[in-house]
């Protein structure tokens, strides 16, 4: 997997910034212990790009159940441009 910015991690009332590769890593680990035992790296890593670049709904090139879990957790970290 190739590096990705660091992102925002929105998790119990509090943000920290997070790299987006653990992220994922950790993500897919806690996904597949709640009952996705056959989600891939790949597939995560998909979901949460679309997420950060702001894409909404399920359906066809959109977001799964998956970047739906997703939405309320992470966002892009604000770049200096």
């Amino acid at each position: 997997m190739k590096e990705k910015a660091t992102i925002i991690l929105n998790h119990e009332g509090s943000t920290k910034r997070v790299h987006f590769d653990d992220y994922v890593r950790a993500k897919l680990k806690a996904l597949r212990e709640f009952g996705y035992p056959d989600l891939t790296l790949t597939e995560v890593e998909d979901q949460a790009t679309k997420v950060l670049d702001g894409i909404k709904g399920i359906g066809e090139g959109k977001l799964t159940v998956i970047g739906m879990l997703m939405q309320d957790e992470i966002t892009k970290e604000p770049t200096n441009d």
